[in-house]
Order: C-alpha cells, then sequence, then structure tokens
C-alpha cells in the first residue's frame, strides 16, 4: 500500500492505519512522533517500488474548502494555533520594519 501523506487530509485516519498494520509497530514509541516513526519505516521514494504496491491512496480535498476550514480552526477557534499565529506575527513585524 502507498499513502501520500497531506496534512489534514483524512490523514489522521491513514496514520492509525498504516501504524496498526505496521510489522515494526513494538517500534513506534521509541521514535519522537507517529510521522517520524512512519518516515522512519515506511518511507518510499522508489518509483517502481511505488508502482508495485497492490494498492495507492490519494486524498484530494478541495482547495477552497481546506482555506475556510483552517481558517475557522486556526482563526475563530484558535485550536492548535500557537505555530501559525507566531509566524503570522513574526511576517506581520518583518514588514512593518521595511
Amino acid at each position: 500500500m502507498a499513502y501520500c501523506y497531506i496534512r489534514k487530509n483524512a490523514s489522521t485516519a491513514f496514520k492509525r492505519l498504516i501504524l496498526d498494520l505496521s510489522p515494526h509497530r513494538s517500534a513506534i514509541d521509541q521514535s519522537k512522533s507517529r510521522i517520524q516513526f512512519m518516515g522512519l519505516y515506511h518511507r518510499e521514494s522508489r518509483i517502481d517500488a511505488l508502482e508495485s504496491c497492490d494498492y495507492r491512496i490519494f486524498v484530494y480535498r478541495d482547495v477552497l474548502e481546506r482555506i475556510a476550514s483552517l481558517f475557522a480552526n486556526k482563526f475563530k477557534v484558535r485550536s492548535g494555533a500557537e505555530d501559525i499565529m507566531k509566524d503570522i506575527s513574526r511576517r506581520f513585524i518583518n514588514r512593518q520594519k521595511m
């Protein structure tokens, strides 16, 4: 199975599936994060290996829907918004200095 990780595109469900089916599950707790674990044990960059997968999963999310969701989540609800707020503040401050 090949899965292209794109943040916020049903990624939690697919990560959970890959972790549950991983033959390396016992090493999950040794990694800093689940994404790091997947990168160490399940990343594939060879085209021939990807082409030979029995299943390839591609999840597409409408761009405008994603932007609206991001705005609602990060700016209205402010759920997990620390990183984006710091980035926007930094960019705004840098523009003010120009």
